[in-house]
């Protein structure tokens, strides 16, 4: 009688039994009979729980002469326990603290128990347990248990974690990887880069962005690690620069267009950092100066004091900036070149010294990142008229060559030397020094252009580019001819440009129902965009740059209810008159 009503309560409760003996199957040496007992009990759902849980919490560390045995059991049964709470995705708070619990526990049954168990909250996803996984994700643990740290990245990124910001950015430095059998899985950088974009991590652009010349291949993905940093940039900044999925070479394209991007956003890091860093300096000679009545000889005399210093140093001397290297008692710029100095005599351009960067090339001159930056202005206007008498120089020896030899020169080089060059005969005289010393270039270094049948009927063209070396811009990179008949071409090119763009723009909004945000918007597919007709809206088929004049200088763009585009003319400044002024299109 006794086992007949044994055998009916049995009957009335066979969930427990099943999860009882599913509990027990975990602990089996077939793996076969252990996996089966995990899918059991995933199957089964969340009426497991409470005995996962117990089963969980009970454990101990076993003694006796099999305990190796049992705590070889008991790893693996934890790990199973996990997986499977994270397979049910019960985010009740007790399921929460019995996983954050399990975070430290460094023991591995092929994966940490601790990696099982972030595993399982990025399956369930409540943000209640990412402030566990954050110091999971910084502990020391992390960094040799990397499947821990994954399954930390992973999660966080899942939950939208804000708060694991600072942690996320950090990942990014780890190109290591998370390993199945000594092969790699998951690249941690990869996993940074996808939890980033999901959180929207504002602050982490420099961070992605050192990443997008990153070639190596995450395993999982089969992408470059570059462009996984591409596609968090995008999300972040709300910004395409082409399609991020597809075929390799479209990747590829729009990879290189992000690397662009980066190339000038650090440029633009770079120089206000080194204006920063010249200021400073600037400031500290001047405290120089006035404690001592003469500027330093060497910006190193800012940080230690100088042999024939006289008066009162002042704690941590004159220059506490970024840059200065003892070893080498020089002060560098954000390129980590040196910043130049130049005190009394040798500073040229009337200011009692001068401090100056080479820029990016660490060459005189340039344009962009590579452009020359001063602590004064002085220089310009001195540059400028050295410009000029050196063009009125080149105009004045190419007038005597054509008086005395009867033609112009086919090429500047045609002015140096003390004899005619090789094949050149006129049967006229030869001046003894030929009609120029030295290179022909400007004042900035560059050789002059020179065309013979020059530009609206002038016999030739000779165009200093100014300090860019390149056509366009106005101060120092203005341009110089020796004529005036090159504008009325730029003027009429520019008008048929702005039309080109109007209607490009006209498309734009007929077809996105709305006008772009800049004028690269009608090359580079906005993040907003609907669908995009291929090459985009500004085909190219001149090779012109939409955002560009036909005189090389940037064209305003305003959008509002009605666009407009203006050309600042051919002196590139609002206003003017004649080939100076001002264009514009402007929507109907």
């Amino acid at each position: 009688m006794h086992a007949l009503i044994l055998a009916f309560c049995c009957l009335q409760d066979p969930l427990t039994e099943d999860i009882d003996k599913a509990l027990a199957n975990l602990y089996s040496d077939r793996h076969a009979e252990s996996e089966l007992a995990k899918q059991e009990l995933i199957e089964i759902g969340r009426r497991s729980v409470p005995k996962l849980l117990a089963e969980l919490a009970k454990q101990r560390e076993p003694e006796g002469k099999d305990a190796a045995d049992r705590k070889r059991k008991q790893i693996r049964v934890r790990r199973l326990i996990c997986e499977v709470l994270g397979r049910l995705r019960d985010n009740s708070q007790p399921v929460l603290d019995a996983l954050a619990a399990r975070l430290t526990d460094t023991d591995e049954y092929g994966l940490s128990v601790a990696a099982a168990a972030a595993g399982a909250l990025g399956s369930i996803a409540d943000e209640r347990s990412a402030g566990a996984l954050v110091m999971a994700l910084t502990s020391k643990q992390s960094e040799t248990d990397k499947w821990l740290k994954y399954y930390c990245i992973h999660a966080l990124g899942v939950m939208r974690a804000s708060q694991a910001g600072e942690a996320l950015k950090k990942a990014l430095e780890d190109e290591s990887a998370a390993q199945v059998a000594g092969e790699d899985a998951h690249l941690i950088a990869t996993a940074a880069c996808d939890a980033l974009r999901r959180v929207r991590v504002k602050d982490a652009v420099d961070g992605l962005g050192k990443l997008l010349d990153s070639s190596k291949i995450d395993p999982f993905s089969q992408q470059q690690l570059g462009v996984h940093a591409a596609r968090a940039l995008e999300k972040i900044l709300g910004e395409s620069r082409g399609p991020l999925e597809g075929d390799a070479v479209t990747v590829n394209g729009s990879l290189a267009a992000w690397r662009t991007w980066w190339g000038a956003e650090q440029g633009k890091k770079n120089i206000a950092e080194t204006k920063a860093r010249l200021a400073e300096l600037t400031a500290a000679v001047e405290a120089f100066l006035r404690d001592t009545g003469n500027p330093p000889a060497i910006l190193a005399h800012l940080v230690e004091k100088p042999a024939d210093f006289k008066g009162t140093w002042p704690e941590g001397g004159y220059y506490k900036g970024k840059g200065y290297e003892t070893a080498s008692k020089q002060v560098k710029d954000a390129w980590n070149r040196s910043i130049y100095y130049r005190v009394g005599a040798e500073a040229k351009y009337g200011n009692p010294y001068d401090i100056y960067s080479y820029g990016k090339n660490g060459a005189l001159w340039g344009k962009g990142d590579d452009a020359d930056l001063w602590n004064h202005d002085k220089w310009r206007s001195v540059k400028a008229e050295e410009n000029k008498k050196a063009h009125d120089a080149v105009v004045a020896a190419i007038k005597k060559f054509n008086e005395e030899q009867g033609v112009l020169p086919h090429v500047l080089s045609y002015l140096v030397g003390d004899k005619p060059p090789a094949g050149f005969t006129t049967g006229k005289p030869w001046p003894k020094d030929g009609y120029w010393k030295g290179k022909v270039e400007d004042a900035y270094g560059f050789p002059f252009e020179y065309r013979k049948g020059g530009t609206g009927g002038e016999a030739y063209d000779l165009v200093s580019l100014g300090a860019d070396n390149a056509q366009g811009g106005i101060d120092e990179f203005a341009d110089l001819w020796n004529h005036d008949k090159w504008k009325q071409p730029r003027v009429d090119d520019t008008k048929k440009k702005l039309e080109q763009l109007g209607k490009a723009l006209e498309t734009f909004k007929k077809e996105q129902e709305r006008w772009p945000d800049r004028l690269e918007d009608l090359r580079t597919k906005p993040t907003w965009a609907k669908k995009w007709p291929d090459r985009g809206y500004w085909k190219d088929t001149t090779q012109t740059d939409p955002t560009t004049d036909a005189f090389g200088n940037a064209l305003v763009f305003r959008g509002g209810d009605k666009a407009e585009i203006v050309s600042l003319g051919a002196d590139g400044r609002e206003g003017g008159s004649g080939l100076d002024e001002d264009l514009s299109w402007k929507s109907k």
